[in-house]
């Protein structure tokens, strides 16, 4: 096993451990529920294979679903997203820019990576809250607690992102 391959493992599992125990537990008026697990498809390497990416999304939306006891809605979010990545990445990737097998907030640009982040989890929040509404009559209502939750997830990245950075910006300046 490489360095990054442990290093990921080590995100996986704390990365589920704070989703488990410190923010489901988070649920401010019905409307902020912060979900920051999307992060662990996000991170992987760009060159993940398409299945092996659908796999290890079922994984982790199994995981987060067996503990809130949420019958597949995770997983089914989780591995839309998984299934989008590649298409998203080579839509709001510019084509001047190579791709490296990294993907990192510091190599692709602080703007960039916000942007990529803020699109997955909307996506993530909005298929996440349609499924648990199970309806289109509070179309409203669910739209807006997408956007207050996806905003509160990408915060809660990008404060998991730079307390868990080992300041890796200085190998790309």
């Amino acid at each position: 096993m490489n360095r990054q391959n442990i290093k990921y493992i080590g995100h996986c599992i704390l990365i589920i451990l704070v989703q488990v125990l410190i923010l489901n537990h988070i649920n401010i008026n019905g409307m902020i529920n912060p979900y920051i697990y999307p992060l662990l498809i996000i991170l992987l390497p760009i060159t993940v294979r398409p299945y092996n990416l659908l796999i290890i999304a079922f994984s982790v939306g199994f995981v987060i679903d067996v503990f809130r006891d949420t019958l597949g809605m995770h997983t089914s979010a989780l591995v839309l997203v998984a299934f989008l990545r590649p298409l998203l990445f080579k839509l709001l990737n510019p084509k001047e820019q190579e791709t490296n097998d990294l993907m990192d907030m510091y190599y692709h640009g602080v703007t960039w990576f916000v942007v990529y982040v803020s699109i997955v989890v909307f996506i993530h929040h909005s298929v996440f809250f349609l499924v648990e509404k199970g309806n289109f009559v509070s179309y409203h209502y669910t739209f807006f607690k997408t956007i207050i939750s996806s905003m509160f997830s990408v915060l809660f990245m990008m404060m998991y992102l730079l307390f868990s950075s080992n300041k890796s910006a200085a190998k790309y300046n």
